[in-house]
């Protein structure tokens, strides 16, 4: 089965990744950035933007999405604290 893994390249996707592995799967790991691993295809896509989703689910039997969102510091303090606390992040 042709698994997609999304967030493939964090602390938990990894460990999803080699346990598909191990068991069979074909793996596509989708990133922003292309990052080789053996056995495991790369497939570049953005979450944020929507860039190469199309693509990247085509052909996928199964999704494990393990990517989580993540802010900059400047976007934390202005959802916190205002725009001008941001300013000195």
């Amino acid at each position: 089965m042709r698994v997609l893994v999304t967030g493939a390249t964090g602390m938990l996707g990894r460990a999803v990744v080699s346990d598909l592995l191990t068991n069979g799967h074909t793996v596509a790991a989708m990133s922003r950035r292309v990052r080789r691993r053996p056995g495991v295809e790369p497939v570049l896509a953005d979450l944020t933007d929507g860039t190469g989703l199309d693509a990247a689910v085509d052909g996928a039997h199964a999704i494990v999405h393990e990517r989580t969102g993540h802010i900059t510091w400047k976007q934390y303090l202005t959802d916190k604290y205002g725009p001008a606390t941001s300013r000195r992040a």
